[in-house]
């Protein structure tokens, strides 16, 4: 399979939205059904979507699919989006995703914060990643366990 990553462009925000529903709704088994759609309820891109993620640094991975993931960096090196299509989970996609986002915050100085799900804290902790403390947070009426983590310290 290739695969190539590239910057975000606007044409991606719906087909990226698309992706980030399916991963939490098939690629989020340590969630019941109700926490899962809590934490993507919208079946239809929520208007403010574009502009969220346009005001990140994107990268978006594709492969002969089409859109095969993407991870989003706020400006003060908070990592907001790392998603992967479900069929792709454990192939690398995110790994490639995460390089571009740490060799980015390391040309930058930024030092790398997430909250991290309980399906994604096992991939951060593989890159080297601290938990800083566990979280309960209300969506709608649904409570959902994350983690505040770290990225290790850049030279």
């Amino acid at each position: 399979m290739t695969e190539t990553i590239r910057p975000f462009t606007p044409a991606d925000a719906e087909p990226l939205y698309r992706l980030f529903r399916n991963a939490v709704q098939n690629a989020a088994p340590h969630y019941t059904q109700a926490q899962r759609d809590a934490w993507a309820p919208h079946a239809i891109m929520p208007t403010g979507w574009p502009k969220r993620i346009a005001d990140m640094t994107t990268w978006v991975a594709e492969d002969n699919k089409g859109h095969a993931g993407f991870l989003s960096l706020q400006s003060d090196g908070y990592l907001d989006f790392l998603y992967v299509r479900p069929d792709l989970k454990g192939q690398g996609t995110a790994g490639r995703l995460y390089t571009h986002a740490a060799d980015h915050a390391r040309q930058n100085a930024l030092s790398m914060t997430t909250h991290a799900s309980l399906f994604a804290r096992p991939f951060f902790e593989r890159q080297g990643w601290r938990v800083i403390h566990r979280e309960e947070v209300p969506r709608g009426d649904q409570y959902l366990t994350r983690f505040f983590m770290a990225a290790p310290a850049t030279e």
